[in-house]
């Protein structure tokens, strides 16, 4: 499957945790972002192919980015593992998503960081 990303993908300075909504454990750590995507550090292998439910604290975001804008009390979506291979340490699997439900208004919070992160 060589499916390519048609936005730039933003590297974050802090890895923000993110929480598996069906099982309330933290799944991994952001590790870049674009509209459309994640870039997911863990330590476990995640099944490819798999869609999640995922959320993001906005304290862990405001804490990293100094965005003060954020609202809600996390930033939820549905995404759906597209890629996995370890990073250059072997220390961590890392794992491509691709955003597959999303409401509005977690979608506008995900552009405002992607902005937000590109002008930094």
């Amino acid at each position: 499957m060589s499916e390519r990303r048609s936005a730039k993908r933003w590297k974050l300075l802090l890895l923000i945790p993110i929480l598996n909504t069906d099982s309330k454990e933290i799944l991994g750590y952001i590790a870049d972002i674009n509209e459309n995507g994640i870039l997911l550090l863990s330590e476990n292998h995640i099944e490819l192919g798999k869609t999640f439910y995922f959320s993001i604290s906005t304290e862990d975001l405001k804490e990293a980015f100094l965005v003060k804008e954020l609202t809600q009390e996390s930033i939820q979506f549905e995404a759906q593992s597209r890629w996995v291979d370890m990073d250059e340490n072997q220390a961590f699997h890392r794992t491509g998503f691709i955003l597959t439900n999303i409401s509005p208004e977690a979608h506008n919070a995900i552009n405002h960081l992607v902005r937000h992160i590109a002008e930094s």
